[in-house]
């Protein structure tokens, strides 16, 4: 099961919501891989003619933009195959298209994406499958 939190900005009334973990439909690739972008889902199909995937781990986990100070909820995917080959998708800020890195910071600890000030509030947490 899936959990996540809401926000709401105090100054802007921005409402943002960041999924973590996966759900039951998780349990394979394909179920899911409509829920990656074109490039990536292409890049997946590729590889998986090539090589056998020896280990698959994807979940939505939360990446902050070091520029912006802002916070997304993306889900991530690593596979590894041939050995030590490694395929981990790069995601990028919607505001500043500049790369995102995982995090472990609180959500309302970054800026709020529309009005930039430092005034999120986690309003709800959310159980999902």
């Amino acid at each position: 099961m899936g959990t996540g939190v809401s926000t709401k900005c105090r100054k802007c009334q921005n409402q943002e919501t960041y999924l973590f973990g996966v759900g039951m439909i998780y349990w394979d690739l394909s179920n899911i891989i409509s829920f990656f972008t074109p490039g990536v889902q292409k890049k997946v199909l590729e590889l998986e003619e090539i090589y056998r995937f020896e280990e698959v781990d994807y979940s939505h986990d939360l990446f902050e933009c070091i520029h912006c100070d802002t916070a997304h909820s993306r889900l991530s995917l690593e596979i590894k195959y041939s050995g030590n080959l490694v395929y981990k998708p790069q995601y990028k800020c919607y505001e500043c298209k500049r790369k995102l890195k995982p995090t472990n910071r609180d959500v309302g600890s970054f800026k709020c994406r529309k009005c930039f000030s430092y005034d999120l509030e986690e309003t709800n947490y959310i159980n999902w499958d």
